[in-house]
């Protein structure tokens, strides 16, 4: 839809082929060794051996709260310190796997052996394999199709990820790697990319806007807003107004107007973005009067449909519909 089209439109969002980044910050990140031990307090996020033999496997969570799209495509970026790669073969391989265990007590270093265990199995999400020339780089491990569907089941939510480094027994003790990470600020970014919000909404002609309703019926999420605009065209804004919708959404739009009493007759417009479900609801409640409109296409008309529209007179148009 053209920018100067949402002029006509009520607007709501929707998923499109557009995409945005998102790029989040981790709001926790460490590491678990294998006696199941994990210092709150240290954010270093070393996977590897330390010089003892022990294993360390690291974590990372994030906050999900801000994502309500859908996820397409996204990557965990990561800083390697110039002193936080020791290998004895010149690369190593990291691998990336869900996380079952409860964040809270992952957090608070409450996990135990089972968290360290946890860090390194399961469902892997991806990996990559570090080499000297990534010392003093910010790396991206891009992440595969199991940790999309997981990112997009956690819309709204926390998620965790363990890591692990591949050599679990090498010849060099204390080969490890993001060694020497715990000073580094907001170093450890989840980027994601998300389908782009889309203009979705109706065409309202012939009347002066009074109110309009925005609701997005698969998530009970509802917004109203007043009218503004110049006759003989309605501008509602329900994007603006924070109403959020995907592919598939059921949403309802209600518009409430006043005829014009020198223009009288007038009470259409069209459906854009989203498919009608049928009948159209046209009531004047001046008189206490409702019908119901068979779309042709996209098409409403309250008038053809019969509705009384003599001038000085409340009138309300209601579609209700599943985004495209």
């Amino acid at each position: 839809m053209k920018p100067a089209t949402c002029l006509l439109l009520a607007c709501l969002t929707a998923a499109s082929l557009p995409v945005v980044a998102q790029d989040i910050v981790a709001i926790d990140r460490g590491w678990y060794d294998s006696d199941g031990f994990h210092d709150p307090d240290n954010p270093n996020y070393i996977a590897g051996e330390f010089l003892d033999r022990s294993i360390a496997h690291n974590f990372f969570v994030f906050d999900l709260a801000g994502v309500s799209e859908e996820i397409t495509n996204a990557g965990l970026r990561l800083f390697v310190p110039e002193n936080g790669f020791v290998t004895d073969e010149g690369f190593e391989t990291y691998s990336l796997f869900e996380v079952t265990s409860e964040i809270d007590a992952l957090i608070a270093g409450a996990g135990g052996t089972e968290a360290h265990a946890d860090l390194a199995g399961g469902v892997l999400y991806g990996e990559l394999t570090a080499t000297g020339r990534d010392r003093g780089a910010t790396i991206t491990l891009p992440l595969n199709a199991d940790a999309i569907e997981a990112l997009n089941a956690r819309r709204g939510e926390r998620i965790a990820f363990g890591g692990a480094l591949d050599a679990t027994a090498p010849e060099l003790p204390g080969e490890f790697l993001f060694g020497n990470s715990g000073s580094l600020p907001s170093d450890t970014r989840l980027v994601l990319e998300t389908n782009a919000p889309a203009s979705v909404g109706i065409t309202v002609a012939g009347v002066v806007t009074l109110a309009g309703i925005c609701e997005n019926l698969t998530n009970a999420q509802r917004v109203t807003i007043a009218g503004e605009g110049a006759p003989p065209v309605t501008t509602l804004d329900c994007e603006a107004a924070g109403l959020h919708a995907s592919s598939g959404d059921e949403v309802r739009i209600t518009a409430r107007a006043f005829v014009f009493p020198q223009d009288p007759g007038r009470f259409n417009g069209t459906a854009e973005g989203f498919t009608v479900a049928d009948p159209v609801q046209c009531a004047n409640r001046t008189l206490g009067e409702r019908l119901n409109w068979v779309t042709i296409g996209a098409v409403w008309d309250c008038e053809r449909a019969g509705l009384s529209l003599n001038g000085r007179e409340i009138v309300q148009v209601t579609l209700r519909g599943t985004v495209d």
